[in-house]
């Protein structure tokens, strides 16, 4: 497993609104997996904390302003991914397998970040550095 805050640094290629989008929106969504599954605890104060990161970055983040309209279909179709995981993660090895790669399409926020803020070459760069998949 690579760094996560290293691996943001690299991707927002020196954009620091980029940089914050990428790392928010990570531990919101990782957050959300852990609740969901209940596989690790989440206080309150870490629930309201992360709620008030995330719609204020969402409401002042350059970069997401500048891109909302390419990213929020990207944002909608791995949120749809993690959900069909979750629809078909226990009903055999096949699945379980599929499921852990759907749910790993999250990452494609942070290769179109990658991209956004350097062209493909920068994306072809980081996602061959850092494209893996969780298998639990």
């Amino acid at each position: 497993m690579f760094d996560v805050k290293v691996a943001i640094q690299e991707m927002a290629q020196g954009n620091a609104a980029a940089e914050e989008f990428c790392a928010i929106l990570f531990h919101f969504i990782h957050m959300q997996d852990d609740l969901f599954d209940k596989d690790k605890p989440v206080t309150a104060l870490e629930l309201a904390r992360m709620n008030y990161y995330l719609i204020s970055m969402l409401a002042f983040n350059q970069f997401f302003h500048q891109h909302k309209e390419k990213i929020l279909p990207v944002i909608l179709t791995s949120s749809m991914a993690w959900a069909a995981s979750e629809a078909i993660v226990g009903t055999g090895t096949i699945e379980h397998i599929t499921a852990q790669v759907l749910k790993s399409q999250y990452q494609d926020i942070f290769y179109l970040t990658a991209f956004l803020v350097g062209g493909q070459a920068h994306l072809e760069t980081m996602s061959s550095k850092y494209r893996e998949y969780n298998f639990d």
